[in-house]
């Protein structure tokens, strides 16, 4: 899989990290993962570091099952904060794409293109 999930149960985070060829394949499998985790709680913050993908691969098609995925795992996200990091171009524009097709009111999200940027964001809930 072209992705690492870890919690922070510290910091009330998890983290997921996709590197190479993501396809909607891999993106469903990521959301599972990550709000599928074992330890992860319902008002955790998250943290996608899409910085590494080197080609994302997500077509018109692909956007039903996506939406099914996210409604599969939605009632485990709860409230909290998502951030989410594309560095390329093409990677942020898609990543804005399904943020707007997927829709959460409990959840706040951004998208930014530096890691720090995003990590900053979610430390201001701990302050």
């Amino acid at each position: 899989m072209p992705f690492d999930c870890r919690m922070e149960p510290d910091r009330r985070r998890g983290i997921l990290t996709l590197r190479g060829r993501v396809d909607a394949v891999d993106f469903i499998a990521a959301m599972r993962a990550l709000y599928g985790h074992p330890e992860w709680q319902p008002d955790f913050d998250a943290l996608w570091d899409a910085g590494g993908i080197t080609q994302l691969v997500i077509e018109p098609a692909d956007l039903g099952p996506i939406s099914e995925g996210y409604r599969n795992v939605e009632t485990r996200m709860g409230s909290g904060r998502a951030a989410f990091v594309a560095s390329r171009d093409v990677v942020h524009v898609i990543t804005q794409l399904l943020l707007h097709r997927l829709r959460n009111p409990n959840r706040e999200r951004r998208t930014f293109v530096r890691l720090d940027d995003a990590v900053a964001w979610l430390n201001e809930r701990e302050a």
